[in-house]
């Protein structure tokens, strides 16, 4: 591989997973928390379906630096009430990791204090609900 040629190890393969992820304009590799939060909020409207995969205009983000790692950045989704919901108080959105690396959602588990990947309950289209339900009998067609 050419690239492995030119640049240290360590380098080519930055390299090699940033080329892979500009590819896919919707993923920012984030330099910073602010920049995760972008991601997260970017990645986040895409999966739960928001209109025109916008993120949700009342949402924010709380920086969790104390549990951000090197490899990640743990970060609150919290969204604000929307005018006339009847909500006077900020909602929690969920708990997020982004990989500093390439970019790529993940959840954060706040009571194992673990990355995992994202529950299927934030997705529009929950992945189980993609095959029709299967009956747990079998029909005899008769009165036995």
């Amino acid at each position: 591989m050419r690239i492995a040629q030119t640049f240290s190890p360590a380098v080519a393969s930055a390299l090699f997973v940033t080329s892979i992820y500009a590819a896919d304009a919707r993923v920012v590799v984030p330099h910073t928390s602010t920049e995760a939060c972008t991601t997260l909020q970017a990645q986040l409207a895409k999966i739960e379906g928001q209109p025109g995969g916008k993120p949700y205009k009342y949402w924010f983000c709380d920086h969790w630096d104390a549990y951000s790692t090197p490899e990640y950045y743990v970060i609150a989704l919290w969204s604000r009430p929307a005018p006339g919901s009847g909500i006077d108080h900020n909602q929690s959105a969920g708990h997020f990791a982004v990989s500093k690396l390439t970019g790529k959602l993940r959840y954060f588990d706040l009571a194992t204090e673990e990355v995992v990947d994202i529950p299927d309950v934030y997705y529009a289209k929950p992945k189980d609900q993609s095959k029709p339900p299967q009956s747990s009998s079998k029909s005899t067609g008769g009165n036995n």
